[in-house]
């Protein structure tokens, strides 16, 4: 995978932002080989062949410097946003709340950083504190309008959405779920999985956002009590999981299909799923994930797992 800090990098970016090929850019200076080589970083170049190379490109040092620092503040950004999404998945909310902190003024630089920003900080508020739903789903259509201002919420399934965008949209269903909105979070979440599939561009990362975006609607008909519609959703999901193979998704999904399950009157077939989904959250370090499946067995079942 292409650095894209090193130096090598930087020296392609320049060479492009203004139209150069890499015969224009090394004529008189080095060969075409060299340039080449030091863009895919094979061969650090002379301290001659570097001044003349940036003569060339109109670019100092210093101006070098500068694209290199804003290149490495994408990727520290990218590095916190990733980590946070782990400490989230792992049920440590408390955890990503204080990186998240962290991130806030670096998030002010763009708008993908700050789109992105307001939908963690929303994560967390919907996982800490069932007081602040109102505020993330504020959060989260402020970060939709960052990029598509004129958006309907109620009419979007022929429009083409970045992975972020739908990534919010998917997480005002659960926030309107949680909130009692049951029927509203059910319409949203049909209107998202129609345009997610409208416009499928077949990477994992859209596979995975998908399935995710069931889910949360899987649990809005599950509340609505449409629980044929929920399993239909679930399983899905569970189809979509394996041949995508996205395994971290499979305990989140049999602890949706054991509720319905058991709201179907299916109870000892619930029960024998939930009896193995706890301790693989343990496994795997979801300890309050595992504490809340537990739970949910007591306080619904009366039985302690």
């Amino acid at each position: 995978m292409e650095d894209n800090n090193s130096l090598g990098s930087t020296i392609r970016l320049l060479r492009k932002e203004r139209h150069l090929t890499q015969e224009e850019l090394a004529e008189g200076i080095c060969s075409p080989v060299t340039v080449s080589r030091v863009e895919n970083g094979r061969q650090m170049p002379t301290k001659a062949v570097l001044d003349g190379l940036l003569s060339r490109l109109g670019a100092s040092t210093y101006q070098l410097c500068d694209v290199y620092y804003k290149n490495e503040r994408d990727s520290e950004f990218a590095r916190a946003a990733k980590r946070t999404r782990a400490l989230l998945h792992r049920g440590r909310p408390d955890e990503a709340r204080k990186l998240l902190d962290s991130m806030d003024e670096s998030s002010r630089e763009r708008p993908s950083y700050r789109q992105l920003y307001l939908m963690l900080n929303a994560s967390t508020l919907i996982t800490i504190d069932g007081s602040e739903l109102g505020r993330a789903l504020d959060l989260l259509d402020q970060a939709i309008r960052l990029t598509k201002p004129t958006l309907r919420l109620d009419d979007f399934r022929h429009t083409l959405l970045s992975p972020a965008e739908a990534e919010c949209i998917g997480l005002m269903v659960p926030t309107l779920c949680y909130l009692g909105r049951h029927a509203d979070a059910s319409r949203l979440g049909e209107e998202l999985i129609e345009s997610m599939d409208n416009q499928d561009n077949g990477t994992q990362d859209w596979a995975d956002d998908k399935i995710g975006c069931e889910l949360n609607l899987a649990l809005s008909l599950e509340q609505e009590g449409r629980y044929a519609e929920s399993l239909r959703y679930i399983e899905r999901a569970h189809s979509e999981a394996l041949d995508e193979g996205i395994l971290t998704y499979m305990p989140v999904i049999l602890y949706a299909e054991a509720r319905v399950r058991y709201r179907e009157g299916q109870r000892d077939e619930a029960l024998g799923i939930l009896r193995h989904i706890a301790p693989y959250m343990d496994l795997t370090g979801q300890h309050e994930h595992a504490a809340a499946v537990r739970n949910w067995v007591q306080e619904n079942m009366g039985v302690r797992l």
